[in-house]
């Protein structure tokens, strides 16, 4: 069990007002914090954490990790550990116990998908094994050290999710990690404004197979991207999953969409098939669900079980996620966007049998660089091939998409609608959408805020 002077030890910091007390877990926000966890306070650009000590301890806090230069805060609290930067302290402390533990982690990344395959990937592996899953999208350098002090002893094996935006920020999160298993679930467009091209996020990405270790670690990677697959052809131990490609080892053939129900398919693997039914809408999906099976039936998950599995497994918020309100059926996609995700959104609302009228809330996609005008413009294109009747958009990036669609396409400016704001955006739906018989597909980038929206409209 940790304790206060565990920490001193990993971080070679200085224990103030010590005593003795079992260290239950690590936190970073004191309003969240429980009893017996270790509170630690960073310090960012717009904030310091170090003002909420108090609060801190207040609600139960064991210690608290502390930046020497804020030690005059520390007032009368025990177990202050004085460092000289927390936030190097929080990596110290995450690879300190990570060495205390010699069963297999396994790393989860991608442009797509990662949060799905990890959050399926732990409840399959639950079914025969103590195993950890990080919560939500714990993945940057923050939130992965914290997963990983948080993950019990006697824990069987553990699944990480990482995520980079930018060249170089996957490399140490994978090395910190240590994983035994790595799993690339695809490589999209997301992030694209802070990469040159294709092969420098390729490679940004293979960090998380650079940090195997060089005897039994295995590589388990989606072989319908090009790229991907001439690397794996150079992996000696490798597990890889497809729905084009025909050679990779897990396939989905015979594929139905089931509409807002789901879709099946049977599932191909090494020593047989089995038909599956999920919950989760669009296509992209299959992906996530054929590496998750990849690396549980690795780790001796049967079939059965992984049937079983899927067909509980519920879209993860705001992901794909559809739910009734005033206006209709909401497709609530809107957790994050880029121009593929888009892509699959839009003809996976197409695809789906409906009476309904379909239409698309469509805001900013961030992180594009200097195609960002002309990916927003695009949108307007896919949006044309689909039967969707209506869009409605909000952010000036996005505004482009309806600009397109009514100067070349002939769409009316209230069937093409342009929003400056949430509120606008709400309004304009409320006035146009004026009974339940529509279908509803929101998706826009994370700082867009159209969870906001979804809230406000159910």
């Amino acid at each position: 069990m940790l304790s206060p002077q565990w920490i001193v030890k990993s971080t070679d910091g200085k224990l103030i007002r010590g005593v003795p007390a079992a260290v239950k877990g690590f936190s970073i926000d004191s309003r969240t914090i429980r009893p017996g966890q270790v509170f630690v306070a960073l310090k960012g650009p717009n904030h310091n954490s170090h003002d909420y000590l108090n609060e801190a301890f207040e609600r139960g806090a064991g210690a608290a990790v502390i930046n020497e230069g804020d030690r005059a805060r520390t007032n009368k609290h025990p177990n202050l550990i004085l460092v000289s930067d927390t936030k190097v302290a929080l990596h110290e402390m995450a690879k300190a116990y990570r060495m205390l533990f010699q069963m297999p982690l396994i790393g989860v990344s991608g442009s797509v998908g990662k949060t799905t395959t990890k959050e399926l990937l732990g409840r399959l592996l639950q079914t025969r094994l103590n195993a950890y899953y990080s919560p939500g999208n714990f993945n940057n350098e923050i939130e992965l050290p914290l997963s990983i002090l948080n993950m019990p002893f006697g824990t069987d094996t553990g699944v990480f999710e990482l995520a980079t935006q930018r060249p170089g920020e996957l490399k140490p999160l994978a090395n910190l990690l240590g994983p035994s298993i790595s799993v690339i679930t695809a490589i999209t467009d997301a992030h694209r404004g802070f990469f040159e091209s294709e092969e420098q996020l390729v490679n940004e990405k293979w960090s998380l197979v650079d940090a195997l270790p060089l005897a039994g670690g295995i590589v388990a990677l989606n072989a319908d991207h090009p790229a991907l697959w001439s690397r794996a052809t150079n992996q000696r131990f490798r597990l890889d999953f497809g729905v084009t490609r025909k050679a990779a080892t897990f396939r989905a053939e015979h594929i139905q969409d089931l509409g807002l129900e789901g879709m099946a398919f049977t599932l191909i693997y090494p020593n047989g098939s089995i038909p599956i039914r999920t919950k989760l809408l669009g296509r992209h999906n299959l992906y996530n669900i054929l590496a998750a099976t990849a690396v549980a039936m690795e780790m001796r998950v049967d079939a059965q079980a992984i049937r079983d599995v899927v067909a509980q497994m519920p879209p993860y918020p705001h992901r794909m996620q559809w739910k009734s309100s005033s206006l209709g059926i909401i497709v609530d996609d809107c957790y994050n966007a880029s121009p593929s995700a888009v892509k699959a959104a839009l003809y996976t609302l197409s695809a789906i049998e409906s009476e309904k009228n379909k239409v698309f809330v469509f805001g900013d996609m961030g992180e594009q660089g200097d195609n960002a005008v002309a990916v927003h413009q695009q949108v307007a294109r896919w949006v044309t091939d689909t039967n969707i009747k209506q869009v409605f958009t909000v952010g000036k990036l996005a505004a482009e998409t309806a600009h397109v669609l009514q100067k070349q396409h002939g769409w009316s400016p209230s069937h093409a609608k342009v929003s400056s704001s949430l509120n606008e955006l709400e309004t304009h739906l409320k006035q146009s959408l004026c009974t339940e018989d529509n279908l509803i597909l929101i998706k826009g980038s994370r700082s867009m805020a159209l969870d906001q929206l979804v809230d406000h409209l159910k």
